[in-house]
């Protein structure tokens, strides 16, 4: 994650798919490369999203100061506020909108676009998954469904952030790796 950044020049994906020089793919494909066992590979998948000023309302605008970091929480409300498109070329959600006169885009992961990465990370047979960051979901249940529907083997009716630290393997608190 962190394709795009707080200080990147433009707004866009912090965890692009695809679609780009530098993505989730591409980045997979070349630690793969490195290593030839894609088991040792975890994708860092990211909770959270950046919220750019912006000169107009192009697509992918030219950003005109640094960006606020958005948690999951606080990115849903902004796209159940203003309305969120999904970019099919990069994988991942976006909001364009204004505040205080200001050009505003935002672009962040929700549970259509981790899923996505979560079929990679199968597909690819990586060795699973690191968020950043867990708390950030806030009272949103979703992203933790999307584990436990790419991965069954716990009751979703238990899905809490202490459910999901008993299911990762290796548990980095309980196994030695």
């Amino acid at each position: 994650y962190d394709y795009y950044y707080s200080g990147s020049p433009s707004a866009g994906p912090v965890a692009p798919l695809s679609g780009m020089n530098y993505s989730v793919l591409k980045s997979v494909d070349t630690y793969y490369s490195m290593t030839k066992n894609s088991t040792k590979i975890l994708l860092g998948v990211p909770w959270y999203g950046y919220d750019w000023p912006v000169q107009d309302t192009a697509y992918m605008a030219k950003a005109t100061g640094t960006a606020t970091a958005r948690t999951y929480t606080a990115a849903k409300v902004l796209a159940q506020t203003y309305g969120s498109k999904f970019d099919t070329k990069y994988s991942v959600p976006y909001v364009k909108y204004e505040s205080e006169g200001s050009n505003r885009q935002m672009w962040y992961d929700d549970s259509l676009s981790l899923a996505l990465k979560y079929q990679l990370i199968n597909s690819k047979n990586l060795g699973g998954i690191g968020i950043w960051a867990l708390s950030y979901n806030g009272d949103n249940d979703e992203l933790y469904e999307g584990i436990y529907q790419t991965w069954p083997g716990e009751p979703s009716s238990s899905v809490s952030e202490s459910s999901l630290a008993a299911i990762v393997s290796p548990n980095p608190v309980t196994d030695k790796v």
